[in-house]
């Protein structure tokens, strides 16, 4: 699907999970804003309908990000840095704060020139998830990554989609 999108940003968004109406407009708001080339926004672990509705529908914001929603580039580099090395690591951990593999959005053009998700049976993957690993190329190599600390991404836990595959 990103080989053949016409667009010139990329969003994700897994199957079993869900975003917040204004996801798309406020990443992209902070991607010009600090001029970085990849964001993440937060996510909200999803365990019934009720946290699905507080994400999907949740309260419109009113106002714009500004400095104190958002990581820089230079810290988010630094933590990954530290945590690169953990096995299994899928999602960031920044302080107490989480984002989602799949919250990213990235300028297509660095898809082009090789930052593309890799097979797990190659060898070569740093992460236990396409996106975690994606995520974590683009932040070292890049390190022009930013996070939005808005939960605008949720992922449901304990679905069809994300639990069939341990039958």
């Amino acid at each position: 699907a990103i080989e053949i999108a016409t667009g010139e940003i990329i969003s994700l968004n897994d199957a079993d999970d869900v975003s917040h109406p204004q996801r798309l407009e406020r990443q992209l708001y902070v991607m010009q804003k600090t001029k970085s080339f990849h964001n993440l926004c937060g996510f909200k672990h999803c365990y019934s309908q009720k946290d699905i509705e507080m994400v999907s529908g949740g309260n419109l914001y009113s106002t714009l990000p500004d400095e104190k929603d958002i990581i820089p580039a230079n810290e988010v580099t630094s933590l990954v840095h530290k945590h690169f090395k953990i096995p299994g690591i899928n999602h960031y951990c920044i302080g107490q704060y989480e984002t989602h593999g799949a919250s990213c959005l990235f300028y297509k053009q660095h898809w082009k020139f090789g930052m593309k998700f890799l097979p797990g049976n190659m060898g070569l993957r740093c992460q236990i998830s396409e996106d975690g690993d994606f995520n974590t190329k683009m932040t070292l190599l890049l390190q022009k990554t930013t996070v939005l600390k808005e939960p605008l991404y949720g992922y449901r836990r304990n679905t069809t989609t994300n639990t069939t595959w341990l039958e």
